[in-house]
C-alpha cells in the first residue's frame, strides 16, 4: 500500500513539473474594494493585523523602499496683480487654509512684510518639499498636521468602488460648476444636448451618464468634456468612455480651487492657445493695464479676427465696468466674467486726485495750497523796519503769504531781479520762509520746493492710483501721493496729467474724487 501511495505522489510531482499551473492577474480597471463590499453586505471590513517587522533573510528578495525627495524651492516672477496668497491658490493649487500656513514661510524666505506690494518682474522662493501622497510643501503639511488636519491631503485610491456608479440617487453636481456654465456659452456654443444623459453602448456593455453628477461642456474641437469633480468615476467607466470616443476628455479637479479647475477644462477644450496671467497696457502717462486669467485664442487667425478672449474667473474679483469693456472691444478683446461689476473704493480708504494743469508758476503754487488745505493773502504787504524805532520805515510786499504750524512763509516770484532777492534774504533774518519761484518751474518742481519747505513728504513719480488685486484693471499715473493730515483716512494725489475720457471714468467708477482747476 505504501508502495502505490508513493507512486502516486510521484506521478503527481512529474506532471506538475511537465505541466506547469498557469495563473492569471485581475485587471486592475474590475479590481474590488474590500471596504465598499464589506459596505454593501452590512458589515465591517475587519482591522489591520499589525506584526512585528520581519528581518529578511539573505535569500529573501528586497522590497524598494520608497523614500521622501529632499525639499527644493521653486521660484515664481511676480506678474501684474499679484499677491503672495493669491499666487499660493491660483499657482500651486493650494486651498485656503494651506496658503494662510505657508505665507509666513514664503514672507520670510523672500524678505516680503507686505504681501500685496510685490515689484513686477521679482522672483519669489517658494518652498516645495513634496512627498508621498499629500503632494502638499511640508511646511504646510506640517501646519496642518498640528491643527489636526488630516483631510483632503490622500490621494483617491485607484480601485474601482462599486458604488460609484452615475447613477443610484448620486448627489448633485458641486454648486462650483455653476461659474463654468455662466461662462462657457460665449466661449463655446452650447445647447440642450449637453443636459442630456451620454449614452454608450458596446458589443457586451450599456453605459449611460447622468449629466446631473457629473456636468458635460462641448470642447471647442467638437468633442466633449465631462466633469468628475469628486473623483467617483471608476477607472473602468473611465475606460470605457475614453476607448469608445478619444474626444471625451474626464476632468477630475474640484471646484474648490477655482484656478486649477478652470485651467483643466480650458486644457481639456483644445482651444488654439490658452495663456494664464495675461496682462496688456495701453498708453504711456497715465498707463492703463488691463489683467486677465486667461487669454484665449480660438482659432489660429483669432488675432486677425479680433477675437481674443480675456477670461477673469476669481471669484474675490471685481468685473470690468461697462466703460473698459467697450474699449477692450475696440482694441480686439472680448471680456468674459464670473463676476459682475463693482465700484466704490477698493481699500478701505477715501482719495481724492487733484488735477492742476496750470502753467504760471504762481497758479499752481494757488492750487497746491487749495490742496492742502492752507489759507493764505495774496500781495500781502509785510513791514520790515518800523519808523518808531529807526526813523525809517520800509515794507516788501509778498506774492502769497501764509501761516502754517507757527511758522510764517513767504512765496515770492524771482524774475532775475537782485533788489527783489535781496529784499527775500531780509525777510529770512526776520524768520520768514522763503519760497522763491522761477517762470520756468514746472508743477514739479513747484511742489518739491512747497512741500519741502512744509517738511511734508511726498514725491513725484509714477505710481498706481489703486493697488488691489481684486481690480483686473490698473492706472498709473506721474503725481504725488500723500496722507491727508486733516483727514488721515483719507489720501489726497497731486498730479498734472491729463486724463482720458476712459481714464477719468476709470477714476471716477473706484471712488476716486476728482477736484481739476
Amino acid at each position: 500500500m505504501r508502495h502505490i501511495i508513493a507512486c502516486l505522489f510521484g506521478a503527481c510531482c512529474w506532471y506538475l513539473i511537465v505541466f506547469p499551473v498557469r495563473t492569471y492577474a485581475i485587471d486592475s480597471r474590475f479590481e474590488l474594494d474590500p471596504d465598499v463590499l464589506a459596505k454593501k453586505v452590512g458589515i465591517s471590513a475587519p482591522p489591520p493585523v499589525h506584526t512585528e517587522p520581519h528581518v529578511p533573510h539573505a535569500t529573501t528578495p528586497r522590497v524598494p523602499v520608497h523614500r521622501k525627495r529632499a525639499g527644493h524651492t521653486e521660484l515664481y516672477t511676480v506678474r501684474p496683480g499679484d499677491n503672495i496668497y493669491k499666487i499660493l491658490i491660483r499657482q500651486y493649487g493650494m486651498t485656503d487654509a494651506e496658503a494662510e500656513a505657508l505665507l509666513p514661510e514664503v514672507k520670510r524666505l523672500n524678505g516680503v512684510t507686505d504681501i500685496h506690494a510685490l515689484q513686477v518682474g521679482t522672483r519669489l522662493k517658494i518652498p516645495g518639499s513634496r512627498s508621498g501622497g499629500s503632494g502638499l510643501p511640508a511646511p504646510v503639511r506640517q501646519v496642518l498636521d498640528r491643527k489636526g488636519r488630516t483631510d483632503g491631503t490622500v490621494p483617491p485610491s485607484p480601485i474601482m468602488h462599486l458604488n460609484a456608479t452615475s447613477g443610484g440617487g448620486a448627489p448633485a453636481a458641486d454648486a462650483g460648476i455653476e461659474p463654468v456654465r455662466r461662462v462657457w456659452d460665449r466661449l463655446v456654443r452650447t445647447g440642450p444636448a449637453e443636459q442630456a444623459p451620454l449614452d454608450i453602448s458596446g458589443r457586451n456593455f450599456s453605459l449611460s451618464i447622468d449629466p446631473a453628477k457629473f456636468p458635460m461642456f462641448p470642447a471647442a474641437d467638437g468633442g466633449k468634456i465631462l466633469i468628475d469633480a469628486d473623483r467617483s468615476l471608476p477607472p473602468l467607466v473611465r475606460s470605457l468612455l475614453q476607448d469608445s470616443d478619444h474626444r471625451i476628455r474626464v476632468v477630475s479637479e474640484s471646484p474648490s480651487n477655482r484656478h486649477r479647475f478652470f485651467s483643466a477644462v480650458l486644457s481639456a477644450a483644445k482651444f488654439y492657445s490658452v495663456e494664464e496671467n495675461f496682462a496688456v497696457s495701453f498708453g504711456s502717462d497715465p498707463q492703463l493695464t488691463v489683467t486677465a486669467d486667461y487669454k484665449i485664442e480660438k482659432s489660429p487667425d483669432s488675432v486677425l479676427k479680433q477675437d481674443v478672449v480675456l477670461l477673469n474667473t476669481e471669484e474675490n474679483q471685481r468685473g470690468m465696468p461697462a466703460s473698459l469693456t467697450r474699449f477692450l472691444g475696440k482694441e480686439g478683446f472680448s471680456v468674459v466674467e464670473t463676476s459682475l461689476p463693482v465700484g466704490g473704493p477698493s481699500a478701505g480708504d477715501h482719495e481724492q486726485l487733484c488735477l492742476i494743469t496750470e502753467r504760471d508758476p504762481r497758479r499752481i503754487a494757488d492750487h497746491l495750497l487749495k490742496a492742502l488745505s492752507v489759507p493764505y493773502e495774496s500781495d500781502r504787504s509785510i513791514a520790515v523796519f518800523d519808523q518808531k524805532d529807526t526813523g525809517f520805515s520800509l515794507s516788501v510786499k509778498a506774492d502769497r503769504y501764509f501761516e502754517e504750524g507757527g511758522q510764517k512763509f513767504v512765496v515770492s516770484s524771482f524774475a532775475n531781479d537782485p533788489v527783489n532777492y535781496t529784499l527775500m534774504r531780509l525777510l529770512e533774518t526776520r524768520g520768514y520762509r522763503i519760497i522763491m519761484l522761477e517762470s520756468t518751474d514746472t508743477f514739479k518742481k513747484v511742489a518739491e520746493k512747497l512741500l519741502s519747505r512744509l517738511r511734508i513728504p511726498g514725491t513725484y513719480t509714477k505710481q498706481p492710483l489703486w493697488s488691489s488685486s481684486e481690480i483686473p484693471y490698473s492706472v498709473r499715473m506721474s503725481g504725488i501721493m500723500l496722507r491727508d493730515r486733516h483727514h488721515p483716512d483719507t489720501r489726497l494725489f497731486l498730479t498734472d496729467r491729463d486724463m482720458s475720457p476712459l481714464v477719468r471714468d476709470l477714476v471716477d467708477f473706484n471712488g476716486i474724487t476728482v477736484q481739476a482747476n
